[in-house]
Formats: structure tokens, sequence, C-alpha cells
């Protein structure tokens, strides 16, 4: 298995929820040298990581960063319990799914009234929030719940709710009625759930997203009713939680194995034969010019002063036959400035081809200074043997040097 190559990773704040996604992943292996509790295996076609990130805004948002930047996956899902409001048809033991998070402690007081600013909200993913409904809509997923209901009624009775609006904050919310709460759910009345981590993951995948395609979905298990004073015992609430972790855990495999294989980068094409010609010639052109300088150089030193400019147009003449293949290719088909460009541009995607195109040229130019006995002669294929060697080696180091740079 590729040391670094996750397709999906899972975030999720609690041992008991990290606990859950991990017997579902056969064969997890731990990754040690990552500094948070972090296993790696297969749900279907994907490879999965679950990490358990800790509980906050700031805790999941410091450690999603981490992981995005590390693994680069596709896609990211916060997997937890959270609290649902049954006036909007949520309860213990159903599964919401985020359509949006908001953040609902972010914003400004102003003479006395909290006016909520809805800068860190996030939507999520398009593409999960449609799998998530068709995985909703087959119920499938409710027979893989390995726990019993803590009211003893069977998982059919368990819903998956998806387009939900949770708001999430680092203040946990256990009484809806309190004149903060109340004056915050007047900006936005339409509120499934409650949550703490969700705007912190958020902000990661936001900012993740500049330079790459990471969609993040949120997926709770609902454990408590904010609010609601039925079975709120300490043995009550901690079997909910346990069943709960174990319902989102549930929906999320159930998803997982239905999302398609996310397809690896394509690789570089392979060259046309234009490309190869243009690549080659581009080159030439200017292994001629270190060439003629370097024996422009060589032969300043046995010509009087008064000769020199002699040499000069002798040596530049020489660029002239490599110039009637260049130019035509470079301005062929594209505006002059691009077709320049182009050789700039190619030649790191290209290097390896270069490295061995200049190793041919030192083979040939060597072969040719071995069969020839004028010590000029010799002299002007040294200076280009010279020049495509170090050419070569010069192309092989930042090839080797592209390959290591790539790693994430």
């Amino acid at each position: 298995m590729d040391l670094d190559r996750v397709d999906i990773v899972i975030i999720t704040p609690t041992a008991a929820e990290w606990d859950e996604m991990i017997r579902l992943i056969p064969g997890a292996e731990q990754l040690s040298k990552f500094p948070l509790p972090t296993k790696r295996g297969r749900i279907g076609d994907h490879t999965v990581l679950c990490c358990a990130t800790g509980k906050g805004q700031e805790e999941t948002a410091s450690a999603v960063t981490l992981l995005l930047e590390r693994f680069k996956p596709r896609w990211l899902l916060l997997v937890g319990i959270a609290g649902g409001f049954p006036a909007r048809g949520v309860n213990r033991g159903d599964v919401v799914i985020a359509h949006v998070i908001h953040s609902f402690d972010y914003g400004k007081l102003v003479d006395g009234t909290f006016l909520r600013r809805p800068d860190n909200d996030f939507n999520c993913d398009r593409l999960l929030l449609t799998w998530a409904d068709i995985v909703a809509k087959r119920q499938v997923w409710r027979t893989r719940i390995p726990q019993a209901r803590p009211n003893a009624r069977g998982p059919e009775v368990s819903k998956a709710h998806v387009e939900c609006y949770i708001a999430s904050s680092n203040k946990v919310v256990d009484d809806p009625d309190h004149a903060w709460y109340a004056a915050v759910l007047a900006a936005f009345p339409e509120i499934h759930a409650v949550e703490m981590e969700g705007v912190g993951a958020g902000a990661s995948a936001r900012l993740a997203q500049i330079e790459r395609p990471t969609g993040l979905l949120m997926i709770r298990g609902i454990s408590d009713e904010p609010g609601s004073s039925a079975e709120s015992g300490i043995e009550q609430r901690a079997s909910w939680k346990a069943y709960a972790a174990a319902t989102a855990a549930a929906f999320t495999g159930a998803l997982i194995e239905e999302l398609p294989k996310h397809s690896s980068p394509p690789p570089t094409p392979a060259m046309t034969k234009k490309e190869i010609l243009r690549t080659a010639f581009s080159f030439l052109f200017f292994f001629a010019l270190v060439w003629v300088a370097l024996r422009m150089f060589w032969d300043f030193e046995s010509v009087s002063p008064d000769e020199r400019s002699r040499v000069v147009l002798q040596n530049m003449w020489m660029l002239f036959p490599v110039g009637l293949f260049v130019l035509p290719l470079t301005l062929l088909n594209e505006p002059f400035g691009m077709k320049l460009m182009w050789i700039f541009e190619s030649l790191p995607e290209h290097i390896g081809v270069v490295a061995i195109f200049m190793l041919v040229i030192t083979f040939c130019l060597s072969l040719l200074w071995l069969f020839t006995p004028d010590a000029a002669s010799k002299r002007l294929l040294a200076c280009g043997a010279l020049t495509a060697f170090g050419a070569a080696i010069g192309a092989a180091i930042q090839k080797q040097f592209t390959k290591v740079s790539a790693k994430p």
C-alpha cells in the first residue's frame, strides 16, 4: 500500500467515535509517525484513513489542516455525534447529514444585540450529498448498526436526514431556550442539530480547496435532544452516545462503499512526434549557442585582436542551419511569444528526454573525437562533448529534484 496515498480521510472528535469507525476498517494499520491516533485501511474500493482529532473547533482545524497537507485526500468526512431537535423531526438514534454548517457564535454585539455573521459558514460537497441521499433512501445502512437501541426499539426506527442545517460552536447547547441562543436562532430558525467541530473542519477544507479539489461532508448520529428531559440520566445519555456513534459510523461505511472510485491524477501524456521534435531542436539550439561561445573563447586565445571580429562572424554562422529548423517549429500554428515560452516550459516536463538526448550527443561527439586526427577539430569536439555531458547531468539532477519535490 502506498504510504501516502489516501482517498478519504475520516475525522472523529472522540475516542468512542474513532473506535466505531475503526471497527469498519478490517486490518487497519496504525500510523506511528503521525502525531494523532491514526489508522489506515480499506473500505470498499477506497483507501481510508481515520484520525481522532479531539474536541472543539481549534483542535479540529489544526488536525485537519495537517491531515489535508500530509495526505491530500479527495474527500474529508467528519463523523461523530450531535444534539438534535425533535421539532425538526430529528430524534435520538437518527443520523443527520449536513448541507450547510452554520457558525452560530461568530458575529458582533451591538447595543446589547448579537448580530451573527455568516462568513465562516460552510456548504458541504454536492457530490457527497447526492450519494448520501441515495444511501439514505436505500436504508440498508441500518442493518449494519452493531448495537441495540437503548429504548429497546429496532434499528428500523433510525432515520437518515439529508440536506440538514447544522449549527456549530465551541459552546455545548443544552438549553435551547437560553436568551443568547434564542437570539442567535432567530437569525436562522431552521436548525436540525448542533455540534462543536464542523466550522473548524470547514475552515481547513476551504483553505485546501485553493490548491486542489477537497470535498467535505459531516455525518452525525443524534445522541441528545437539547432541552428535553426524557431519558436524560447519566447512564441513558452514555448509552445513547454510544448508539449514536455506531449509527454515524454505519452510515459512513455504507456511503464510502457506494462512492465511485476516485481515479488517480492522470499521468503525463506521452509526447507526440511534433513535441519530441520541438523539444529536441529547441534544446539543440541552446546547446549550439553554448558550443559557439566556448569555441569563440578558445579561438580568441590563438588569433590577433584584429581578427576576433572575423572569428565571431564565422562562429555565428554555425547557428544558421540549426535556426532554420528551430524557428519554423517555434512559429508553427501559435503566436511567436507563446512558442518561445514553450521552449522553456516544456523542458521541466520532458527533462528525462532532454537528459537522454544530451547523453546521445555526448556519445556521438566522443566517438568523433576518437577518430579525428586534427588537433583543432579535437578541441572543438571536446567542447561539444563536455557541454552536452554537463547538460545531461544537470537534466538528471533536475529530474530527481522534481520527483522529490512532488512527494506530499
